[in-house]
């Protein structure tokens, strides 16, 4: 799917109402959303993690973690998802489809052509700024003013000021991080800001390709020497023990005997600081990981885990930003993920992969709780109170309930119409403010959360979750006593089975999450099978 092409067509600017400029510089937070390409629910300290991340340690501490966050399996979905407020069928906005198996892009990019986060705001006093990796799209066509430190190709290590030294040997020390970069130069914008502002960090870690410096990978490297179902293990006590997973929910150890040091990606290549200084010249293929093969398997996590650590690092530039302006009380910071533990060729494997999504089954693509449930953390300090501070919120959300959080934060309204006086529909998600005073938000089967990709679908209620692949029967997991979907119970409860499936077909149907299916006789037995 061409991102660039998908995002300029959908997410064009909404017109508005203005609220005054004086209430809006009085009551008007600033916004901060810190979006993460691939990580698992357990790779956080914070979430039960042996990786160490201080940073989003201490926002957790201060604000809330969300134990039952959804990402749309793949990061161009929630990219849509979290921009437009809208589902991303919508748009025909789903990976992996095959041309006419869905609404195409060209049928659906000027239907809802005014929704925009960050559009929004622009239009209501605010700055908007953007730095990290935008997978391609220009951040001028979705509503940003100001792209900092805006990065293009995947590779996470660069020279400093962008060019090998002139006039000597280069040495590692000239290496520096691209996303650690990137947060430093909006960290700089950040310090200049004199109206609100609303600012997106991206980073693309962890995806397309192991990149780290040497001695970053070798403080890690020992780490994962041990037996990959020991460390599954022991995320799993630290997540009871912090209260993130219940023990009477049954668990099951993903981690068996003959994925013990198998190095799960046959194309996995390794790329660090002295690589880079062997070949300054060096330029990184899209979509390749490296030039050397790994040392050995424990190679591959502890690669990942230093980006998680930069990743921190990174986080912690723009906190101290906030708080050395003294505006980190008015401020809310959103740390999310747009995928989920990932097995992408050229990275780390599926043994790995595994432990990230610990404690749960499945990964990135999957609507298994291990590919779309990842960590998400809030931080509001003017608006959390004390009941909420450091809690642990379980209600149902999605990227989709970003729209109507942060505009009912900056008393932005939502728009009946759009700039050509089209009716507009209203956001697919809802409001996570309660979040912030200790509330839990139901969702039933009259607000579920769906979810589906490559024809793997969920719905998603605070009691249960029903998946069905193209092919499989469905199955149902009762949420209440089985979280981490190790028993089917479809058998034993077939009406609840039968109104999600009705549900998901009745979504489908309003969205287009199989629309195209109906078109001719050619698909009917594949839309029969899909259904």
């Amino acid at each position: 799917m061409d991102g660039k092409n998908l995002l300029a067509g959908i997410l064009a600017v909404t017109a508005s109402a203005w609220t005054s400029p004086a209430q809006a510089q009085e009551e008007k937070p600033n916004v901060l959303m810190i979006l993460s390409h691939c990580l698992g629910f357990s790779d956080l300290g914070c979430y039960g993690g042996e990786i160490e991340t201080p940073n989003l340690d201490q926002m957790a501490a201060d604000g809330i973690r969300l134990t039952n966050f959804h990402n749309q399996c793949s990061r161009t979905p929630s990219m849509v998802h979290l921009i437009s407020g809208l589902d991303p069928h919508r748009f025909g906005a789903v990976e992996g489809r095959k041309k006419g198996y869905l609404k195409t892009i060209d049928k659906t990019k000027n239907e809802f052509a005014h929704h925009n986060l960050p559009a929004l705001f622009s239009q209501h006093g605010y700055n908007t700024l953007i730095s990290g990796h935008t997978y391609g799209w220009s951040p001028g066509l979705t509503g940003f003013k100001e792209p900092v430190g805006v990065l293009k190709d995947t590779m996470a290590l660069e020279w400093k000021g962008g060019k090998p030294p002139e006039g000597r040997k280069p040495t590692k020390d000239d290496v520096v991080y691209k996303t650690e970069q990137s947060s430093l130069l909006l960290a700089e914008k950040i310090k200049e800001q004199k109206e609100p502002f609303f600012a997106m960090f991206l980073s693309r870690f962890s995806m397309y390709g192991l990149f780290a410096k040497e001695d970053d990978i070798a403080s890690f490297h020992r780490r994962y020497q041990r037996p990959v179902s020991t460390l599954a293990m022991e995320r799993y006590q630290r997540l009871v023990k912090k209260g993130l997973v219940h023990a009477d929910w049954p668990w099951v150890n993903p981690i068996g005997k003959e994925e013990e040091g198998v190095v799960g990606s046959k194309n996995a290549r390794l790329f660090t600081d002295a690589d880079l200084v062997k070949d300054p010249d060096w330029k990184v293929p899209y979509g390749s990981a490296g030039v050397r093969e790994p040392r050995d398997f424990a190679e591959l996590m502890a690669v990942y885990a230093a980006q998680t650590r930069v990743l921190d690092r990174s986080v912690g530039h723009l906190l101290k930003t906030l708080e050395d302006k003294g505006i980190r009380r008015n401020t809310i910071v959103i740390f999310a993920v747009l995928q989920g533990a990932d097995a992408h060729s050229g990275s780390k494997g599926v043994t790995w992969a595994k432990l990230n999504a610990v404690p749960f089954q499945g990964r990135r693509r999957t609507t298994y709780s291990g590919g779309v449930t990842t960590p998400t953390i809030l931080s509001w300090p003017a608006k959390t109170t004390p009941e909420a501070k450091g809690s642990i919120n379980r209600t149902v959300s999605s990227h989709g309930d970003w729209m109507p959080t942060l505009l009912q934060a900056a008393k932005i309204p939502y728009a009946a119409k759009d700039a050509e006086g089209r009716s507009v529909p209203g956001p697919d998600g809802r409001s996570l403010l309660p979040a912030f005073r200790g509330e839990h938000v139901p969702t039933t089967l009259s607000n579920p959360l769906f979810l589906e990709i490559l024809s793997r679908k969920a719905v998603i209620t605070d009691d249960w979750k029903w998946i069905k692949s193209e092919r499989g029967a469905g199955k149902l997991y009762n949420l209440k006593t089985d979280r981490l979907e190790t028993r089917d119970v479809a058998a034993d409860n077939p009406d609840v089975a039968a109104k999600m499936h009705a549900a998901f077909n009745a979504w489908g149907d309003e969205v287009g999450a199989h629309a195209d299916l109906y078109s001719n006789d050619k698909n009917k037995e594949k839309l029969k099978r899909y259904r």
